[in-house]
């Protein structure tokens, strides 16, 4: 939604998108140490995590470089509102920890690395996709995907960075207006998201997915 409000102020796409990407940066910031505070960052994936991510993000920064994603927006809408079903039918998913077997953990780690290209390129959809590859492959629920997401966020957007600015597509004045009022409401959100629990957030998910999806298939 908000790299989609960029867009309609008539930023060159580009442009919108490395202003986006310093926002990012002050999301995955903000609320880090609530996180950590209440134990929700599995430590042991960050690593990992981390490394993925920079690989994908630098091979999916140069894509975006060089290639128009508008033609995908219906395409994803449509795999978007799939989650919708897997989620109902899933009545536990994301909702508690629970173990997965090392095979699973591994087509894990290669879809986290698709999706962060995907994320780093055409960036349309990657927190769903990123969400429910946490939640299927690593068996965790919500709150510990987003708590342990943070810090390989923050690695991966700092390569992205890098590349549009070497680019010379990166309005820093405006990047870091717009970074101050991502980690302000990251943090902000991130006390309520503790308290609510991974009930209401599915809940909230499920809607929030519906209407992502409706928006990019009807064009809205």
């Amino acid at each position: 939604l908000s790299l989609t409000a960029l867009m309609m102020t008539g930023l060159n796409p580009l442009v919108a998108l490395g202003i986006h990407r310093f926002g990012l940066f002050g999301l995955d910031l903000g609320g880090l140490v609530e996180y950590t505070k209440n134990k929700q960052v599995v430590w042991k994936m960050v690593p990992i995590l981390s490394g993925l991510g920079v690989l994908a993000a630098i091979v999916g920064s140069h894509i975006i470089l060089q290639f128009d994603p508008e033609v995908l927006k219906k395409l994803i809408g449509i795999i978007a509102i799939s989650f919708i079903p897997i989620l109902l039918l899933r009545p536990k998913l994301g909702l508690v920890e629970y173990a997965v077997t090392s095979v699973r953990k591994k087509w894990g780690y290669v879809a986290y690395f698709l999706t962060t290209v995907w994320g780093s390129s055409f960036n349309i959809g990657v927190g769903i996709f990123i969400l429910y590859t946490h939640l299927h492959f690593f068996g965790q629920t919500i709150i510990q995907t987003k708590a342990t997401s943070k810090i390989p966020g923050l690695f991966k957007n700092i390569t992205v960075l890098i590349v549009f600015f070497g680019a010379g597509f990166l309005d820093f004045q405006s990047g870091f207006v717009y970074l101050l009022g991502m980690f302000i409401g990251s943090t902000l959100a991130t006390k309520v998201i503790v308290k609510i629990g991974n009930e209401w957030l599915r809940n909230i998910l499920l809607v929030t997915i519906g209407l992502f999806s409706i928006k990019l298939i009807l064009g809205l």
